[in-house]
């Protein structure tokens, strides 16, 4: 499908590579489709992602003080600053210019 995002050959480094042999040894009926494993791969990574989630001890809650912590110290005119900033980023990536 044309897209304006470059393509990533990521499944051809050795490290990917590896990970999709581990779930290729674990689900062999999905071994011979590449698409299959790192989908399959993909699913895995949520999956204990969304555990962790569930599971952070309060590491979530701090993050959060953390940054409302930093976010009190910034004026109305550096975030106005930081988001006209981000914005221009935006808009160069969706334009490519």
């Amino acid at each position: 499908m044309p897209t304006k995002r470059p393509r990533l050959t990521i499944t051809e480094t050795p490290d990917v590579t590896r990970r999709l042999s581990l779930v290729a040894a674990r689900h062999p009926e999905l071994a011979d489709s590449r698409n299959e494993l790192l989908l399959r791969l993909t699913e895995i990574a949520e999956e204990s992602l969304l555990a962790e989630i569930g599971h952070d001890n309060g590491r979530r809650e701090a993050a959060k003080r953390r940054l409302l912590a930093r976010t009190r110290a910034i004026t109305a005119e550096q975030a106005r600053e930081i988001l006209d900033s981000r914005e221009a980023d935006w808009a160069h990536d969706i334009n490519g210019s």
